[in-house]
Protein backbone atom coordinates (compact mmCIF):
# COMPACT_ATOMS: atom_id res chain seq x y z
CA UNK A 1 0.00 0.00 0.00
CA UNK A 2 2.61 2.03 0.44
CA UNK A 3 3.55 1.84 -3.45
CA UNK A 4 0.41 3.92 -3.73
CA UNK A 5 1.95 7.12 -3.06
CA UNK A 6 4.35 9.31 -5.07
CA UNK A 7 8.11 9.21 -3.74
CA UNK A 8 8.32 11.95 -0.76
CA UNK A 9 4.62 12.37 -0.40
CA UNK A 10 4.06 10.72 2.84
CA UNK A 11 0.10 11.97 3.65
CA UNK A 12 0.64 11.08 7.30
CA UNK A 13 2.11 7.02 7.67
CA UNK A 14 -1.40 5.87 9.45
CA UNK A 15 -2.56 2.86 8.30
CA UNK A 16 -6.35 4.97 8.49
CA UNK A 17 -5.07 7.39 6.54
CA UNK A 18 -3.21 4.96 3.94
CA UNK A 19 -6.23 3.05 3.61
CA UNK A 20 -8.64 5.92 3.39
CA UNK A 21 -6.81 7.54 -0.03
CA UNK A 22 -6.83 3.85 -1.24
CA UNK A 23 -10.85 4.16 -1.01
CA UNK A 24 -10.40 7.75 -2.40
CA UNK A 25 -8.72 6.58 -5.35
CA UNK A 26 -10.90 3.35 -6.10
CA UNK A 27 -14.09 5.70 -5.64
CA UNK A 28 -11.99 8.79 -8.14
CA UNK A 29 -10.90 6.20 -11.00
CA UNK A 30 -14.61 4.87 -11.07
CA UNK A 31 -15.88 8.14 -11.39
CA UNK A 32 -13.52 9.00 -14.17
CA UNK A 33 -13.62 5.96 -15.87
CA UNK A 34 -17.58 6.32 -16.47
CA UNK A 35 -17.02 9.62 -18.38
CA UNK A 36 -14.32 13.23 -18.38
CA UNK A 37 -13.89 15.11 -15.29
CA UNK A 38 -11.51 18.01 -14.97
CA UNK A 39 -9.51 18.63 -11.99
CA UNK A 40 -11.54 21.30 -10.17
CA UNK A 41 -14.34 18.60 -10.54
CA UNK A 42 -12.61 15.99 -8.84
CA UNK A 43 -11.34 18.30 -5.96
CA UNK A 44 -15.36 19.01 -5.66
CA UNK A 45 -15.67 15.52 -4.91
CA UNK A 46 -12.49 14.89 -2.95
CA UNK A 47 -13.43 17.75 -0.74
CA UNK A 48 -16.89 16.53 -0.48
CA UNK A 49 -16.05 12.95 0.57
CA UNK A 50 -13.83 14.71 3.18
CA UNK A 51 -10.15 15.05 1.99
CA UNK A 52 -7.82 17.19 2.82
CA UNK A 53 -6.22 19.90 0.61
CA UNK A 54 -2.80 17.25 1.08
CA UNK A 55 -4.88 14.18 -0.01
CA UNK A 56 -7.12 15.83 -2.70
CA UNK A 57 -3.26 17.53 -4.44
CA UNK A 58 -1.69 14.03 -4.37
CA UNK A 59 -4.54 12.08 -5.69
CA UNK A 60 -5.12 14.44 -8.34
CA UNK A 61 -1.30 14.31 -9.50
CA UNK A 62 -1.53 10.62 -9.62
CA UNK A 63 -4.95 10.62 -11.64
CA UNK A 64 -3.23 12.78 -14.03
CA UNK A 65 -0.01 10.87 -14.21
CA UNK A 66 -2.30 7.75 -14.74
CA UNK A 67 -4.49 9.03 -17.91
CA UNK A 68 -7.73 9.40 -15.56
CA UNK A 69 -7.55 13.18 -15.89
CA UNK A 70 -6.49 14.59 -18.93
CA UNK A 71 -8.13 18.56 -18.58
CA UNK A 72 -7.54 18.89 -23.26
CA UNK A 73 -9.21 15.79 -23.15
CA UNK A 74 -11.99 17.08 -21.03
CA UNK A 75 -12.37 20.33 -22.76
CA UNK A 76 -12.54 18.72 -26.26
CA UNK A 77 -15.88 16.37 -25.00
CA UNK A 78 -17.40 19.32 -23.07
CA UNK A 79 -17.24 21.68 -26.46
CA UNK A 80 -18.59 18.82 -28.32
CA UNK A 81 -21.23 17.80 -26.13
CA UNK A 82 -22.72 21.53 -25.17
CA UNK A 83 -22.78 22.54 -28.28
CA UNK A 84 -24.60 19.58 -30.26
CA UNK A 85 -26.52 18.42 -27.53
CA UNK A 86 -27.28 21.83 -25.43
CA UNK A 87 -27.30 24.27 -27.84
CA UNK A 88 -24.93 26.08 -26.59
CA UNK A 89 -22.48 28.78 -28.23
CA UNK A 90 -18.87 29.22 -28.47
CA UNK A 91 -18.93 32.26 -26.01
CA UNK A 92 -21.01 29.77 -22.94
CA UNK A 93 -18.73 27.40 -23.84
CA UNK A 94 -15.51 28.97 -23.03
CA UNK A 95 -16.83 30.41 -20.20
CA UNK A 96 -17.80 27.67 -18.52
CA UNK A 97 -14.38 26.11 -18.72
CA UNK A 98 -12.97 28.92 -17.63
CA UNK A 99 -14.92 29.20 -14.75
CA UNK A 100 -14.26 25.41 -14.11
CA UNK A 101 -10.13 26.56 -14.30
CA UNK A 102 -9.24 25.05 -17.74
CA UNK A 103 -6.18 26.29 -19.18
CA UNK A 104 -7.22 28.70 -22.12
CA UNK A 105 -4.58 27.19 -24.35
CA UNK A 106 -7.13 23.91 -23.54
CA UNK A 107 -10.01 25.96 -24.19
CA UNK A 108 -8.62 27.43 -27.60
CA UNK A 109 -7.49 23.92 -28.73
CA UNK A 110 -10.49 22.24 -28.03
CA UNK A 111 -12.74 25.27 -30.20
CA UNK A 112 -12.05 23.69 -33.78
CA UNK A 113 -13.14 20.45 -32.86
CA UNK A 114 -16.24 21.19 -33.98
CA UNK A 115 -16.68 22.18 -37.74
CA UNK A 116 -18.75 25.20 -39.04
CA UNK A 117 -21.21 22.98 -40.27
CA UNK A 118 -21.85 21.67 -36.97
CA UNK A 119 -22.07 24.70 -35.42
CA UNK A 120 -24.39 26.26 -38.29
CA UNK A 121 -26.80 23.15 -37.30
CA UNK A 122 -26.81 23.58 -33.65
CA UNK A 123 -27.39 27.23 -34.15
CA UNK A 124 -30.13 26.47 -36.81
CA UNK A 125 -31.33 23.53 -34.11
CA UNK A 126 -31.68 26.56 -30.87
CA UNK A 127 -33.02 29.11 -33.64
CA UNK A 128 -35.91 26.92 -34.97
CA UNK A 129 -37.13 25.67 -31.60
CA UNK A 130 -36.91 29.52 -30.69
CA UNK A 131 -39.04 30.84 -33.44
CA UNK A 132 -41.70 28.46 -32.50
CA UNK A 133 -42.52 30.02 -28.92
CA UNK A 134 -41.76 33.87 -29.74
CA UNK A 135 -44.39 36.25 -30.61
CA UNK A 136 -43.94 39.92 -31.22
CA UNK A 137 -45.97 42.59 -32.67
CA UNK A 138 -43.71 43.32 -35.64
CA UNK A 139 -40.67 41.65 -37.68
CA UNK A 140 -38.10 43.64 -36.24
CA UNK A 141 -39.72 42.90 -32.22
CA UNK A 142 -39.69 39.33 -32.81
CA UNK A 143 -36.09 39.05 -34.59
CA UNK A 144 -34.66 41.18 -31.71
CA UNK A 145 -36.14 38.33 -29.30
CA UNK A 146 -34.74 36.01 -31.20
CA UNK A 147 -30.98 37.82 -31.04
CA UNK A 148 -31.24 38.19 -27.54
CA UNK A 149 -31.91 34.45 -26.84
CA UNK A 150 -29.05 33.45 -29.01
CA UNK A 151 -26.93 35.95 -27.58
CA UNK A 152 -27.51 34.39 -24.14
CA UNK A 153 -27.29 30.91 -25.13
CA UNK A 154 -23.65 31.87 -25.91
CA UNK A 155 -23.49 32.47 -29.82
CA UNK A 156 -21.25 35.38 -31.07
CA UNK A 157 -23.58 38.58 -31.40
CA UNK A 158 -22.36 39.01 -35.22
CA UNK A 159 -23.13 35.42 -36.17
CA UNK A 160 -26.47 36.08 -34.42
CA UNK A 161 -26.98 39.36 -36.51
CA UNK A 162 -25.28 37.27 -39.75
CA UNK A 163 -27.43 34.60 -39.86
CA UNK A 164 -30.74 35.88 -38.68
CA UNK A 165 -30.57 38.23 -41.47
CA UNK A 166 -30.21 35.00 -43.61
CA UNK A 167 -33.93 33.99 -42.84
Amino acid sequence: MVAFLPSGITCGSSYANLNRMKVLYQAMTALCARREYCCADIAEKLRKKGATQEQTAVLIDRLIEEGYIDEGRYARAFVHDKILYNGWGRVKVAQHLRAKGVCPAYIQEAMPCITEEQYAEAFQKVLRSKQRSVKGETDYEVRQKLARSLIARGFEPSYVFNNLDLQ
